[in-house]
Parts: structure tokens; sequence; C-alpha cells
């Protein structure tokens, strides 16, 4: 069997706990079984098959075939199973037969041909004759020994002995009787007898299938003395398999890892697209309008950063990290745009409405200028900061492909057929470190712009004072990444709804954002530039000075400026006396000049000045 490339799984010696011995058989996943039994113990094997269901078209039995006509018939003498049930657990197996009545028409050694024993032996033994294999090998086995013992004999007498001086301890003797017995052929009832170097006679073999009702159907045979490539024969068309093909000798098992849908990935990266192109149109529309004065008091140039972050946010979509060569690199470049393109989006919007508060949440009067540059560079230093984290995790604890497997499951299409699923993480012995850090950093920077939110809530002016919309882009953003978390660690064994649930809001949480933020600019700005360039004027005591709707714009800013900054001076000036209307003026022309004069200030424009009253009368201030 080695020779033939066949593996023995396990052998078992049956006695008395049957059971035991098929269950050892259904754990290892046996699927073609040799059994060496007697007749009586073949039926109490076959009731328990049937019991276990160890029968079907997944297994093939193998059976001796000297078991007498109908043997299964005698199932309820031995056993607690009907006929029925034994012919339903047998239905399928095979046996072998040795056969002498198909392959020998030549009359054998004592000169009778086959039919002619054959009629002796029923005539002498009337109606006690047994079986026709039992008396082939019988008759052929009495002429080979006697063959064989005249050929010894003959050769003792060349060495002066003979078999009448045999004794068990003369090896010599032994040997010779030996080497003649193997080297006789003859022509016998089972058909031409020759025995090989082991000793044993080839004799050929009919291959039959037990098929139900029908009974023994033989399906091939096997020819030792015919020439090899003529030796075995099977007729493929009167084999009736029980599942319409042969079984395999074991459950073959399939690896297939669990992907996202292909069909799934294409749908949100188009949705991803077109969240990319809408991105796109609003840095157009920032850039190309940066000089409108809605869009100019709004920091273009932190909008600008804003929308690249979203534009990172939703380039992760875009990305599979189930399947390819590169996987790892897909899960760094994952981790990379999600960290940066948040530190960008809520970096810029955060330090943005800093500014804000910075300026207008003054409890002194002095003046406080915050340049752009001065807010890029935060937002640089905290995406430098998601940077560093993800080196020094690239480098100290690198990311791997970790397989994990699920239960195998048997193909509804093929019962010998396994699945195993798989499923590819991403994974790194720190892993949870690093994240916790990551987690911890845009944690914060949350917490920071809900602190500014609370914090300018009353500041009234909507150009530059985003604190409504953060609040409400917080709270989507918190519950975003609530549902993210949970998901990961919910149905991270399907990774089709995972990617769909996870994809689904960043893409949803980052088209918010940019809706809250940037829509009311864009409506706002719209009603703004309907007021048109008629020509105003403004009556400024003894003389009237004709503006724009730009420059009107700016007066009633600075007017708006000015009732904010006069608690302020109230409170500076409750050591003095009095304060006249002239020194109040005077103070805050000073303060709006600053203000206008900023890189990067509220507003610009033309500048516009205030009335200066005539008057010089001392105003009392009361606390």
């Amino acid at each position: 069997m080695e020779k033939a490339g066949l593996e023995v799984v396990t052998t078992e010696v049956i006695q008395n706990e049957i059971d035991v011995h098929l269950r050892s058989l259904k754990s290892r996943d046996v699927r073609i079984i040799f059994t060496g039994v007697y007749q009586d113990v073949a039926l109490k094997l076959f009731c328990s098959v049937y019991k276990m269901d160890l029968y079907g078209p997944k297994y093939v039995w193998l059976l001796p075939g000297w078991f007498s006509q109908f043997w299964w018939r005698q199932a309820e003498t031995y056993t607690d199973c009907t006929t029925e049930e034994i012919v339903q657990a047998l239905d399928g197996h095979m046996t072998t037969f040795e056969d002498f009545a198909s392959y020998n028409d030549q009359p054998s050694i004592s000169g009778f041909d086959r039919d002619s024993l054959f009629k002796e032996y029923y005539r002498r033994l009337s109606g006690n004759a047994g079986s026709l294999h039992v008396f082939g090998l019988g008759y052929d086995t009495m002429w080979a020994t006697a063959l064989g013992l005249d050929k010894a004999e003959r050769t003792l007498r060349e060495r002066r002995q003979s078999l009448s001086d045999f004794s068990y301890g003369d090896a010599e003797m032994g040997d010779v009787i030996l080497g003649s017995v193997r080297n006789i052929s003859f022509n016998g009832v089972k058909g031409f007898i020759e025995f090989d170097r082991n000793y044993d006679v080839p004799s050929v073999a009919v291959i039959k299938q037990f098929q139900g009702d029908k009974g023994y159907v033989a399906i091939g045979s096997y020819v030792p003395y015919s020439a090899e490539e003529d030796r075995l024969h099977i007729d493929d068309a009167l084999i009736a398999w029980k599942g319409g093909h042969p079984p395999a000798d074991s459950t073959r098992l399939r690896r297939v890892p669990l992907v996202i849908s292909r069909d799934l990935h294409i749908i949100m990266s188009l949705v991803a697209c077109l969240g990319c192109a809408s991105v796109f149109l609003l840095l157009a529309y920032n850039i190309v309008k940066r000089n409108e004065r809605v869009i100019k008091m709004s920091s273009p140039r932190m909008n600008n950063i804003i929308l690249i972050g979203c534009l990172f946010v939703y380039a992760t979509v875009l990305l599979d990290p189930t399947q390819g060569q590169h996987q790892s690199a897909v899960c760094q470049i994952y981790n990379a745009l999600l960290a940066v393109g948040l530190s960008l989006s809520f970096g810029g919007l955060f330090f943005k409405t800093w500014r804000v508060y910075y300026i207008f949440v003054n409890t002194r009067m002095q003046s406080r200028i915050v340049k752009d540059w001065v807010l890029m560079l935060m937002v640089g230093t905290l995406v430098l900061c998601n940077v560093l984290v993800l080196l020094v995790w690239d480098i100290f604890d690198p990311i791997t492909i970790q397989v994990n497997k699920l239960d195998q499951v048997v193909s509804p299409n093929d019962w010998d057929l396994s699945l195993q699923y798989e499923i590819h993480f991403c994974v790194s012995e720190h892993k949870s470190i690093f994240t916790g850090v990551l987690y911890v950093m845009h944690g914060l920077l949350l917490l920071f712009g809900a602190f500014l939110t609370w914090e300018t809530r009353n500041v009234k002016y909507k150009e530059f004072n985003d604190s409504h919309m953060i609040g409400a882009c917080i709270y989507n953003v918190t519950v975003v990444a609530f549902v993210c978390v949970a998901m990961h660690h919910t149905i991270e064994n399907k990774p089709s709804e995972l990617y769909a649930i996870t994809s689904g809001c960043l893409m949803f949480g980052t088209l918010v954002t940019e809706a809250l933020i940037f829509m009311p600019k864009f409506l706002q700005q719209r009603r703004g530039s309907a007021i048109g360039p008629a020509n105003q004027a403004v009556s400024s005591g003894s003389k009237t000075v004709p503006v724009t709707a730009a420059v009107a714009a700016n007066a009633y800013k600075s007017v708006a400026l000015f009732a904010i900054k006069l608690d302020d001076l109230v409170s500076e000036s409750m050591t003095k006396t009095a304060i006249t209307p002239l020194e109040m003026s005077r103070a805050l022309a000073a303060k709006m000049e600053k203000l206008q004069k900023a890189d990067g200030a509220l507003y610009t424009g033309q500048s516009s000045s205030l009335p200066v009253p005539a008057s010089s009368t001392p105003v009392e201030l009361c606390a």
C-alpha cells in the first residue's frame, strides 16, 4: 500500500466496543475503510455503522468476499437492527472474490476441465456441497502440496536422503521442501498456479459492489498474470456511486479569505469620489472668493487646510486593507491618512476658533493680533505629533498580517469540501498602545474644541465665529467615533459589513462637517452680494461722506466691535472719576486700527473712522 502511495491513517482491532472504534474512525475523517471480519461481526459492525451515520456518499467500505450468500438477511439474528437498516448501511460497499470460473478454460493438471470437476464435486457430496470458491482453493492446494513434496523427494534422493528422514529440527531439509514448493507451477482449477517471491499465489479477483436490491454486481476484475497495463479492469458504467461521483478519500480543505465585497468597495469608492469632488469645488470657491468680505473674514487659508483634511479622510475609503500582496503597507497608509486628515480638518477648525476666543474673550483693552501663519504653525505641530507617533510605531513595532481562522463549514455544493474561512488582520505587538496614544490626542483635540465652542458662544458675528456649527460637528464626530469603535469590536469577523459601516460613518461625518462649516458662509455671501454697488451716504456731524456698500459694512462692523468692547472699557475705567467721549472715541479708534491692520484679522477693507463728538463735556460713569 505504501508503494502504491496509499496512507494508512489508523488501524482498529474490533473486539466488543465497536462504537468506540467507529468514533475513532469518524474523528480522523477516514473515508475508505478496509475490514477483515467474520460474518457475525460484520453484521454487528454495520448495525453500529447505521446508527452512527458512517455510510452514504462520503464513505466506501471494503469487505472480504468469504461471506455466505445473502448473509445480510441474518441481521435480526445477531443485532437489534432490521434487515432494511443493514441493507441501507451496506449499500455501495465493495468486495473482492477469487474467481476461477471465468478465466480458466484449460484442463487442470488432473486432466479434468472445470465443469467436469464441479459436477463430480456436487455428485460426491450431494446436498452437502459448499462454496465452489472453497472447493477450488482446496483442490489446487492439495495438488500444490503433492507436486512440491514430489519435487523435494527427487532433490533429496540426489543427496542420498528421503522425506522419510524428515524431522522438525532439520533446517536444511526444510529449506529444500520450501524451495521445491516455490518452484512448482501448474494449471489448476483457479487458473495458472505459481508462487511469487512471498510464496503467494496470484489469483484472479472479481470486484463487486453491493447495490441494494440487486445484491452484488460485478464491476471489474484483476488478472495478475496478464500484462501489467491489462491487469486491472473497471467498468465505470456499472458502478453506482451514491453521490453521483467517487467520494474523496478525506475532506478537502479550501481556504477562503474573507475580503470586502468588490461591488460594495466600488459603490463606496464612487461615493467617496463624489465627496472628494465636493471638496475640490469648495476649495475652488474658497480661492476664487477669497477677497469677498464673508470669505475673507472666515480665514480662507484655514478653510483650505480644513478641506484638505476632509480630502484625506475621503481617501481612506478608497483603500481595501483585506486583500493584496501589500496589506501591511495599505494598513499603514490607512492609519496615516485618517490621523493626518482628522488633525488637519479639526485642527484647522479649532485653532481658527481659538483666534476668535483669543481676540474677543478678552478682559483687557490691549490689542491681540494672531496671524494666519501662527495658526498654520499650530496645525502643523499637531500633524507632526501624529506623524511622529506613526513613525515610531512603524519603526519599533511594524504592522504585520495575522490570519484568523474561523470555523470550518461544509460546502453546500460538495459534501467532501470543507471551507476554511480566514480573515487577514493588521496587527502589531503593541498596537493597543499606539492606537491609544492617537485616540487620546484626538480626544483632547475634541475637548479643546468643545471648550472653545462654549467660551465663544456669545460672539455674535457669524462671519468669523463658527462656535454653534463646531458644537454640532463635535457631537457628530463623537457619535461616529463611538459607532466605529463599537463595530470594530462587534463585527470584526465580517469585513464587508465593517467596511460599509466605518466608511459610511467617515463619509457622513466629513460631509456633515463640510456642510455645517461652509454652507452658511456660502449662503451669507450670496445674500451679501445682493446688496449691489449702489452708493450710500453717511452723515457725520458737519459733513456727509459718500460710501459704497462695502465701506458701509466696515463701518457697521466698527460699531459692532465698539459695542463689544464697551464693557471692557467701562471696567478698565472704574478707577477713574470721569471720562470724556473724546477719550473713549480715541481709544476705540486705536483698537480698530490695530485689528484692521493685522494680517489675517477678522475683516479687511477700506478703513472708516468713528465720528468724534465736538462736545467735551465730562460724562459720569458708574459701576
